[in-house]
């Protein structure tokens, strides 16, 4: 009853392929698994094959970048198809929004279409990670980095063992990241990265983006995107504040989402440190009930031992003092 399903519904114009999803159960939505690529139409079309609507599904990538068709082939794309299918993403994003139709639409579609992407090999990789300016994290885990330069001249780097193709849309999403956003002081680098991945999922059709090739298969981002999301959700912010602010540099289109972020960030900081307090004070005071149980147990044995037992000699008492020194 709980075996996953396989649909088939539309990959590209003339191909269908196979979308797994794993039924629903109590912790959690049906999840279906996006076949790398696809249009993020494809979420309508699976909702109707399944007669559910999207909001009752969860959608996420699959767990490789290899997609089997209706026809038995399984279509495995090459490091270069994949960076050009991630560039049409973001481009057709872009395209739908009207970002690219704006003031700045040559100079946003030329940067994406000319942006190259070096895949590292694991010892390069590990270099990069180590330096990069955002922070160090697993080289493993990391799927991508992105330089903290200037507009227009940054440069993206995948860990060639362990990426996604949507993990590339997050990555060229934040060549897009304006300066006034990068550079903005008291811009939390979580909040950059929950919005990088808002724009990400909202391109390539995901709820929610997961590691493919490393050890971890949790949630990408999973607290910014969440916060990021319910702040959408709740009013505190719009799809169309986030574009500015990103795309745009207008900082004060996010002065409210900043700051509750940052209050969240504060709270949940307040929230670990009591319970870590706490859980201190459990073990410190565990540990001096057992000691102090131990201290008894000891001076009722020695008591019991000095009652019943005839006095030690001198050389008796000298090794009974090596001995316990030993312990």
């Amino acid at each position: 009853m709980n075996e996953p399903q396989y649909i088939l519904a539309k990959f590209s114009d003339s191909k269908r392929a196979y979308i797994r999803v794993d039924p629903k159960n109590a912790h959690r939505k049906a999840l279906v698994y996006l076949p790398s690529g696809v249009d993020p139409s494809v979420r309508a079309e699976v909702a109707r094959i399944l007669e559910k609507s999207e909001d009752s599904l969860t959608f996420t990538n699959a767990k490789t970048d290899s997609v089997k068709l209706e026809d038995g082939r399984v279509l495995t794309p090459s490091l270069d198809a994949k960076v050009n299918r991630a560039k049409g993403l973001v481009l057709q994003y872009l395209g739908n929004h009207e970002i690219i139709n704006k003031s700045n639409n040559d100079q946003l579609r030329t940067l994406v279409h000319n942006q190259k992407v070096n895949f590292a090999d694991r010892d390069e990789w590990k270099f990069m990670v180590a330096a990069n300016a955002r922070g160090t994290g697993n080289p493993e885990t990391t799927e991508g980095i992105t330089s903290s330069a200037t507009f227009g001249e940054r440069q993206i780097a995948m860990n060639a063992h362990n990426h996604s193709l949507p993990a590339i849309v997050h990555e060229m999403f934040h060549i897009l990241e304006s300066d006034k956003m990068l550079n903005r002081f008291d811009m939390p680098d979580g909040l950059a990265e929950g919005m990088a991945e808002f724009l990400t999922c909202r391109a390539t059709g995901v709820d929610a983006r997961t590691n493919i090739g490393g050890p971890s298969i949790d949630r990408i981002y999973r607290q910014d995107l969440d916060f990021v999301n319910r702040a959408v959700k709740s009013n505190v912010t719009s799809h169309g504040e986030i574009q500015a602010a990103y795309f745009y540099g207008n900082m004060d289109a996010i002065k409210g989402l900043v700051s509750s972020y940052r209050l969240e960030t504060q709270n949940r900081e307040k929230t670990s440190f009591f319970y870590g307090a706490r859980k201190s004070q459990v073990d410190n005071s565990s540990i001096k009930k057992s000691a102090e149980l131990q201290c008894a147990e000891k001076c009722t044995v020695s008591r019991d031992v000095k009652s019943a037992s005839p006095q030690p000699s001198r050389s008796q008492k000298k090794d009974a003092r090596i001995s316990g020194s030993r312990r």
